[in-house]
């Protein structure tokens, strides 16, 4: 995946120069249309190891097999735009339309597919991750999710969040960037709170929209990235395999944290 975003990143970095002439341009089209047609393959390749192991521990074979499914079609459908795009080089050569068409297709192509490298990787993971006891707060002081781009928000942590919880540190930090991604999706807004709380074995942690009341200094600044067909199916996978319930109420989602 990641030779095949390098392809198309290439492509539309000279697309976009104007020092490349199109007969240079085009010479490259056959061997991106290669890769086009390659992803969808690669992707089912990659994920039906890890989305077996998933279904197996979890249960969840239903939506093991959804989330797959979804990963490969958003790949799919990505990639037919770049042939497409491809086609209506070869059929009406590459002058300024065609060429900026070729270019826009690459740009998208290269985000969701970046997308989808993100959630092989989150589910691979997830299939083969041992968990360690790592303090929370640690971990919510770790959310980031520039490398996926989106819209920065501010997060507010509260409550007990010294206790440690057992996870894998790099799929906890993914299971609560996308819980927050959720949260905004639901509830709108730019600032939020992260409150936890201590219930017996786990650590109660509820993700909402920031209210009057709250304390108005962030603590944390997040890049929440935009949603994607399959990102519920692939946190609710992630989640499950740290015995972690998701579960969203209104406008606010809630994880149930194991105590290490």
């Amino acid at each position: 995946m990641r030779e095949a975003i390098a392809t198309i990143a290439g492509v539309a970095t000279l697309a976009r120069a104007q020092g490349v002439g199109p007969k240079a341009l085009r010479d490259l089209l056959p061997a991106l249309r290669s890769t086009c047609l390659a992803a969808p393959a690669t992707v089912a390749a990659a994920l039906i190891p890890a989305c077996d192991v998933v279904a197996l521990s979890t249960g969840l074979d239903t939506e093991a097999r959804a989330a797959l499914d979804a990963l490969v079609e958003c790949t799919r459908r990505t990639t037919d735009e770049v042939i497409s795009a491809i086609d209506a080089a070869d059929q009406k050569g590459l002058g300024a339309r065609t060429r900026i068409a070729l270019q826009a297709a690459c740009d998208r192509a290269v985000e969701d597919l970046a997308r989808v490298r993100y959630a092989i990787e989150l589910l691979q993971r997830a299939s083969t991750g041992e968990p360690l006891p790592v303090a929370l707060d640690d971990l919510l002081r770790e959310l980031d999710g520039g490398e996926l781009g989106g819209a920065p928000v501010e997060l507010t942590l509260l409550g007990e969040l010294e206790d440690a919880i057992a996870v894998h540190p790099r799929i906890g930090i993914a299971v609560l960037l996308g819980a927050l991604a959720r949260t905004r999706a639901l509830a709108g807004g730019s600032t939020f709170v992260a409150e936890a709380r201590a219930d017996g074995g786990c650590i109660s942690l509820v993700f909402r929209r920031r209210a009057s009341g709250d304390p108005d200094t962030p603590t944390v600044r997040v890049a929440v990235p935009e949603p994607m067909p399959f990102d519920d199916l692939v946190l609710r996978l992630a989640a499950a395999t740290l015995a972690a319930p998701l579960t969203a109420d209104g406008r606010t989602v809630r994880l149930d944290l194991l105590r290490a």
